[in-house]
């Protein structure tokens, strides 16, 4: 009987005929369906009706490759205590949600949402490790927790200080707030949805509302005067990472969208470069003009990713380095795109969000418009009047000369002596 992983499970050979079960040796009760054509993590628990009868029900937690075998075992625990807490329809009058079955509940919409492209895979990233900071609530009825203000609190407050809550995990006022999102988001959930309509009213984040923290924002961004410093340091660079910290910060775009980025979304034709699934989901789908300095920098990343990995760069702009396209530390399945755009400081001071930073900051002293440089970088548009911005009917050539403008002031410092 296997541990299930990734290699381990991309080994099993689908069935010629039915279908065979791998059961994993280190948690009960989870093993893999493999079928002709897909293999499926299950979960399974067993148990007891009130006359002594045994009973066995079984969940589909994720299919392979799409989850990882880690992520699928995580989801398998918190399913189980779920699945372990149900009771049979014919004696159970009333649900009883707890924080671990209503977490499921919810992350099968996220992952739905995710899929379809309204919701960010980031987002349902930020809500699995918020999870790991309460999994050990994960059989606590959730009208416990809303009856337990001062266990909330405490929780909060430990989190805060980077108290260790049953695993290593990264404290901080940032991970106290993401959790007391997430109770908040699962609690309203389970109530509103009908899950169960006798939870109290008092939401468990309302205990911490008043402790709420309050982060500054990030002030890291270049100055003109300090783009020419930076590039020497970017060209140090390999040719893929170069590039895509260079397209980083004369299209200002989030490094989600330009990890994923795909040859199919530029069109060098038409002058345009497309993001399909951007933050907010497809229904905040947006295309930018192409400069001459953001054509060129494309048509050098596309050389540098046939270099890197030819197959990969049939598909992706920023293809991954072979090596880390077989898979990934944390365990998820093997990606064909970038997967880590981070830096070290000491080769290169800015990046990521410190370039869209830059972007925005150095695009007024370039004389573009502030709503301009809202519509390249997709960000809403303040106020009502503002809303009215349509990029797509801005006739002629208004859009392209101001991506111009950006690009030419961007090269003209990153290139000075």
């Amino acid at each position: 009987m296997p541990t299930l992983n990734n290699e381990t499970v991309a080994k099993l050979p689908l069935a010629a005929t039915g279908q065979y079960i791998e059961r994993d040796d280190k948690l009960p009760g989870f093993f893999v369906v493999v079928g002709k054509r897909s293999k499926t993590f299950t979960v399974q628990v067993d148990g007891k009706k009130p006359d002594g009868t045994r009973t066995s029900r079984r969940e589909k937690v994720g299919t392979f490759p799409e989850m990882s075998a880690s992520v699928a075992r995580e989801r398998a625990k918190a399913l189980q205590i779920a699945l372990g807490k149900r009771r049979d329809p014919e004696v159970e009058d009333k649900p009883n949600y707890t924080l671990g079955r209503g977490w499921a509940a919810y992350r099968d919409l996220m992952v739905r949402k995710v899929e379809d492209g309204v919701k960010s895979a980031a987002t349902l990233a930020n809500y699995d490790r918020a999870y790991l900071h309460v999994e050990d609530w994960a059989e606590r009825p959730l009208a416990e927790i809303s009856a337990s203000a001062e266990m909330v609190q405490l929780r909060f407050r430990d989190i805060t200080d980077g108290k260790v809550i049953g695993k290593t995990l990264r404290g901080g006022k940032g991970a106290a707030n993401l959790v007391a999102v997430f109770l908040g988001v699962v609690y309203r959930y389970v109530q509103d949805s009908g899950l169960q309509r006798d939870l109290p009213d008092f939401v468990p984040s309302r205990a911490v509302r008043h402790e709420i923290h309050e982060l500054p924002r990030r002030r890291r961004a270049l100055a003109a005067k300090d783009l020419a410093k930076w590039n020497a340091q970017r060209l140090a660079l390999s040719p893929t990472r170069r590039e895509f910290h260079l397209l980083n910060l004369l299209t200002g775009s989030r490094q989600e969208q330009l990890r994923t980025l795909t040859w199919a979304d530029v069109d060098f034709d038409g002058g345009t470069v497309h993001f399909p699934k951007p933050k907010g989901g497809t229904s905040r789908a947006y295309t930018i003009p192409m400069s001459g300095a953001i054509r060129e920098c494309l048509l050098r990343a596309r050389e540098a990713g046939r270099m890197l990995n030819e197959r990969a760069a049939r598909t992706y702009v920023f293809p991954a380095e072979p090596r880390k396209s077989r898979g990934r530390k944390d365990g998820a399945p093997p990606s064909l795109h970038m997967v880590e755009h981070k830096e070290e400081r000491d080769r290169l001071s800015h990046w990521g969000s410190d370039l869209r930073r830059t972007f925005k900051t150095l695009g007024k002293e370039a004389g573009v418009p502030e709503f301009l440089l809202d519509l390249f970088q997709n960000h809403a548009q303040g106020g009502v009047s503002r809303g009215y911005n349509i990029r797509e009917v801005m006739g002629g050539t208004f859009l392209l000369d101001a991506q111009e403008r950006l690009s030419q002031f961007f090269m003209l410092h990153l290139n000075k002596k």
